[in-house]
């Protein structure tokens, strides 16, 4: 299961190259994750700087995961040479284990 939301996650740190300004880029998970998934993608959002919540609801009132990039680091992650391979280079490390 994992693995799974790892390449989710991958493909929507890919995303972060085509986005424009203004551009909203949300990943929408299912809330119905067991608890050592949803402690897997809130560790993963944190060491990729992601904002993750846990309180949000799709159009039918369910629960959701929702994933985005944090706006407070959208400096930091400008800064860096090439954001996009220092986070895909994290989430092979991770791959790999």
């Amino acid at each position: 299961q994992q693995a799974s939301l790892l390449s989710q996650v991958e493909e929507f740190v890919k995303s972060y190259a085509d986005l424009k300004e203004g551009d909203e880029a949300r990943l929408s998970l299912p809330a119905s994750y067991p608890a050592k998934d949803r402690k897997f993608l809130r560790d993963l959002a944190s060491e990729l700087k992601l904002w993750i919540s846990f309180d949000k609801f799709d159009k039918n009132d369910e629960p959701l995961i929702a994933l985005s990039f944090d706006l407070e680091n959208q400096d930091k992650i400008a800064s860096l040479e090439n954001p996009l391979e220092d986070i895909l280079d994290y989430l092979q490390i991770d791959e790999s284990e």
